[in-house]
């Protein structure tokens, strides 16, 4: 790998380094391997538990960003939309936010520190 490289994976914060490239250099990785496909299952399975925990606020939230974006929207477009809102969860940025803002407003999410705000939207899962 080049410097440009190391440059670009640690302004990431995918990669910490130490040293100096041309020589004594040192770098390690900031991210997590999971071992095995159990553990990749319980992580999954997690997520499903505060799925289900939450469903009534995420519903709530949800029907509420629905409303809204159907109303924004030409009358000649909306069966389009409805069936776009259909995959919230999966692809609408635009929901994510709405839900993240909902979740730091009441306090069950707290704002990341610098080092985390890095690479913290990248999420790398093998199916």
């Amino acid at each position: 790998m080049t410097k440009l490289d190391y440059a670009w994976l640690a302004e990431r914060g995918y990669v910490k380094t130490n040293g100096d490239f041309d020589g004594h250099f040192k770098s390690s990785w900031q991210i997590v391997i999971l071992e095995s496909k159990d553990i990749k299952d319980r992580l999954l399975a997690i997520g499903e538990q505060i799925k289900k925990k939450y469903k009534a606020e995420f519903d709530e939230i949800k029907a509420s960003y629905i409303k809204a974006v159907l109303e924004s929207v030409p009358e000649h477009l909306r069966k389009q939309k409805e069936y776009e809102l259909q995959f919230l969860f999966h692809s609408n940025g635009w929901f994510l936010l709405h839900c993240i803002v909902c979740l730091l407003n009441n306090g069950k999410l707290k704002e990341p520190t610098e080092e985390q705000r890095k690479a913290l939207s990248t999420l790398i899962t093998k199916v």
